[in-house]
């Protein structure tokens, strides 16, 4: 598999929590799926693989270093895995709590929904 076509599949397991959440956030289906942390911990796994394949070549202690790493794309996907599972799993708990949140907070849900979905668009 290419590290091009694991992108997509990251991106393509984001997707089905996050329409959910907005089309049909009072489904069972809805609440199951945020419940059971299915997708976050698959994603929490692809991060964890491409992490420890490059486990030795993960020298970040200059700026430079750091953006050769970063150059590597199975360290981006790595990068990218975790930007979804945190993002699935903030929103989940946001998600989970929205009944009981200030109105000032209702706002988290609306642009982690932005970040998750438009960024992929822009990168591709």
């Amino acid at each position: 598999m290419t590290t091009t076509t694991a992108f997509l599949i990251v991106c393509l397991l984001v997707l089905p929590q996050w329409l959910l959440m907005i089309a049909q956030p009072n489904s069972k289906l809805t609440q199951q799926l945020v419940d059971s942390d299915i997708i976050p911990f698959i994603l929490l796994i692809i991060f964890i693989v491409c992490m420890t394949k490059y486990e030795g070549q993960l020298q970040i202690d200059t700026i430079d270093n750091l953006l050769l790493v970063f150059k590597m794309e199975g360290i981006a996907l790595g990068a990218w895995a975790y930007i979804g599972f945190m993002s699935l799993l903030v929103s989940g708990w946001a998600f989970n709590h929205r009944q009981t949140m200030p109105e000032n907070y209702n706002w988290l849900l609306q642009h982690n929904v932005i970040f998750m979905l438009l960024c992929p668009l822009l990168l591709i």
